[in-house]
């Protein structure tokens, strides 16, 4: 045990003096307890704690779902309005690059908008749809469970 605290104080020679300070402190300090009726007071107050946690769903989860059915509804009428029906392709500056061998490698790549918007309004809607159960329908239905 002493080697262990020598290793852990960096003191490998063997200087005991330290290890006697710390075993002194240790010794002459007292084990705190807690109170007699402690666990009565905590089981007491439990019912406290869990009714505060079921009120109203937060102002910031309404807002962010609020926010995300918005940017879902501009999607959707973006892509109604046939915004991304053209297929594009991004490709590289031909100035840039001034080896022709190289340009003969170099591919376009083809980028189809309506595809990626279709993907971010998935997402946005799996978002929302786990928003909605955490915001609104957990606390509502905790409260119906508890009345």
């Amino acid at each position: 045990m002493d080697e262990e605290l020598r290793k852990f104080t960096d003191n490998p020679e063997g200087n005991d003096q330290e290890l006697n300070i710390i075993d002194q402190h240790l010794k002459s300090m007292r084990i705190e307890q807690p109170s007699v009726n402690f666990t009565q007071k905590v089981m007491s107050n439990l019912h406290r704690a869990s009714a505060a946690t079921l009120g109203l769903p937060s102002r910031n989860k309404m807002l962010m779902l609020a926010g995300i059915l918005v940017a879902i509804g501009v999607a959707i009428l973006l892509i109604a309005g046939g915004a991304f029906n053209n297929v594009t392709s991004i490709t590289v500056d031909q100035n840039i690059i001034p080896n022709d061998q190289l340009r003969e490698y170099i591919p376009s790549i083809p980028f189809n908008g309506k595809l990626i918007i279709n993907i971010v309004i998935l997402m946005n809607l799996a978002l929302a749809f786990m928003i909605l159960d955490r915001a609104v329908l957990k606390p509502w239905f905790e409260k119906r469970r508890h009345a």
